[in-house]
């Protein structure tokens, strides 16, 4: 049976909540350098007629600054949405078109997924060892991600190290 792990609901709702903070943060800039007559000639000398740095930072930095950041994590949430990885019966296949046969498994370290949000498989790609870290903060359903793997390869539990006790 194939399982599959979505993309993370938790970090799709945090890029949205980042985004229209920056958009809000980016308004309110654009309102204090440009819109609000009483913030500007607070922030202009009237001897000189020079503004202040405050003025010309919201007239022009936070602006920009707060709308790159609103596209920055609109973008990731939205591709974040459309990751998908399925444990199906030949092995891992990521939306990305990279497959992961169950063979070419040599470990899976599931000990920090109940306390860190993770587990990690090494796996032989082309002679050569390499690890993938599967993290709850890109993934749902990993819980049951991890059993069916664990179910095709017939993998037996690792001993927990030191290095994973939950120390840093």
């Amino acid at each position: 049976m194939a399982v599959e792990a979505k993309g993370s609901n938790y970090s799709f709702r945090t890029g949205i909540i980042i985004t229209v903070a920056s958009i809000a943060f980016g308004a309110y800039f654009f309102y204090d350098g440009w819109i609000s007559e009483s913030y500007q000639q607070k922030e202009t000398d009237p001897e000189t007629g020079e503004t202040t740095f405050n003025l010309k930072f919201n007239r022009v930095y936070g602006p920009i600054v707060c709308g790159l950041a609103a596209g920055y994590f609109l973008i990731g949430a939205l591709t974040l949405r459309r990751k998908r990885l399925v444990a199906e019966g030949e092995g891992l296949r990521f939306s990305g078109g990279q497959f992961i046969p169950y063979g070419a498994m040599k470990a899976i370290n599931r000990t920090p997924l109940q306390k860190k949000g993770y587990f990690t498989i090494d796996y032989e790609e082309e002679g050569q060892r390499k690890t993938l870290k599967l993290t709850e903060r890109v993934y749902d359903n990993l819980g049951l991600l991890l059993d069916e793997i664990v179910k095709q390869t017939g993998a037996k539990p690792q001993e927990p190290s030191s290095d994973d006790d939950g120390s840093a």
